[in-house]
């Protein structure tokens, strides 16, 4: 499983590069914001990650159950980190509302 997880990292670190690349290449909001986006969704791909491996941790004395409950935590640094990229995404869109700039339309079409 663990394999699978680090093969959609991968992939999704690629697609972001190229969408970034072009959406700063082009100064396209959308694709940035969609890089972002996809940012944000390998991060949580690593946050999930590191669950899993936090519930294969057996337990100790000092904590008896393991670290099972360490996914609700990381459950929340998820919604978090959705939560400020909309806010960066709504910041930025505004900005490009009062300072609008040309773009071309070919390259994301």
């Amino acid at each position: 499983m663990s394999q699978i997880l680090w093969l959609a990292i991968v992939l999704n670190l690629l697609f972001v590069g190229v969408e970034a690349g072009i959406g700063i290449w082009q100064n396209s909001l959308s694709l940035l914001s969609d890089a972002r986006h996809n940012l944000s969704d390998v991060f949580s791909l690593v946050l999930v990650v590191v669950g899993l491996h936090l519930t294969q941790v057996h337990s100790n004395s000092r904590f008896t159950y393991g670290y099972k409950k360490s996914t609700i935590l990381i459950s929340l640094a998820n919604a978090i980190l959705l939560l400020v990229a909309v806010g960066v995404i709504i910041t930025e869109s505004v900005h490009k509302l009062r300072v609008p700039a040309a773009i071309d339309g070919s390259v994301i079409s």
